[in-house]
């Protein structure tokens, strides 16, 4: 052995988890997490890593989970999924809470899709009993996504039969 190999592992030290691996820092990689995941466990106040978010949602702490925010919480509904359908959901897949219960996180009860069919559904407002307010109609076109079309006056909702006649768009196609 020469000298700058013993200047090399005299710089080396034992993790400090434990774990009797050598070590340049205090904690090979990752074991200082684990530590603190250890630390966490035996405090009385641990609850195994769940909370809720603000909105309402189930969080559980995976630390190594690719979904995982920088506290190591990812939502659980999301989890449920991947482990039930055994597939790898990407950041922007959207998991939708088929009853609108947000911590309801039953299998039956989740349904993935992308963003555009999840704010569809969650932005929609039911239209039954809007009457127009020029003729007192319930009936106007319906558009090709499947919704009625209601037009805005001063407030109050405009069918679109009283839209065209209030400002004579020529309905003809040349």
């Amino acid at each position: 052995m020469n000298l700058k190999e013993g200047i090399k592992q005299s710089h080396l030290k034992l993790c400090a988890c434990g774990c009797g691996q050598l070590c340049k820092n205090r904690f090979v990689q990752w074991h200082n997490i684990l530590t603190f995941n250890h630390r966490m466990e035996s405090n009385p106040a641990w609850n195994g890593g769940v909370k809720k978010d603000l909105k309402g949602y189930i969080l559980v702490k995976k630390l190594k989970h690719h979904l995982a925010n920088c506290q190591g919480y990812l939502p659980e509904h999301r989890l449920v999924y991947e482990e039930y359908h055994k597939c790898c959901l990407l950041k922007w897949a959207h998991i939708h809470h088929i009853n609108g219960i947000k911590d309801d996180n039953r299998i039956e009860n989740l349904e993935g899709m992308s963003h555009r069919q999840h704010s569809s559904l969650t932005h929609s407002k039911n239209m039954d009993g809007r009457v127009c307010a020029f003729c007192g109609s319930d009936k106007t076109i319906i558009r090709s996504n499947g919704r009625p079309h209601w037009s805005i006056h001063l407030g109050r909702f405009m069918c679109n039969n009283c839209y065209h006649k209030k400002y004579r768009i020529n309905r003809k196609h040349k």
